[in-house]
Formats: C-alpha cells, structure tokens, sequence
C-alpha cells in the first residue's frame, strides 16, 4: 500500500480507493497547528490527485490511554 510518513499525520491506504489520515499529536491532544495545516493540505492534494473515493480522518489517541483503534 502507498504510504507517506511525517511526525504529524500519517496518510495510508487500507484499501484501493480508501486514504486515511491518522493525526499524530496524541499527546497534544491533536490540536492543529501551522505545520499540520499544511501538511494535511499537502495530503489533500495527493488524494484528490489519486481521486480517492473515500477519506477516513483518525487520531492516534493520547499516550497511555486505554482507547481503542
């Protein structure tokens, strides 16, 4: 599957078609700043490029909680 690492977000494919994001910034609560903006931006390009049918927009939680992926 194509993959794009980065400390903030993460965009993979599960399935043709299907592009998530998975937020990075559990431990900050995932809240936005300039450098995530832009990089989601940056993946948002890639995706409609890529004419994904399907976007899943995830957090990877905050460290050390019991939440479920």
């Amino acid at each position: 599957s194509k993959e794009d690492m980065n400390p903030c977000a993460r965009l993979d494919w599960p399935v043709e078609g299907i592009a998530r994001i998975t937020l990075m910034r559990g431990g900050h609560h995932n809240t936005l700043t300039t450098g995530l903006i832009a990089e989601l931006e940056r993946m948002l390009d890639a995706i409609s490029a890529a004419r994904a049918r399907v976007l899943l927009l995830t957090g990877s939680g905050i460290p050390g909680s019991q939440a479920m992926e």
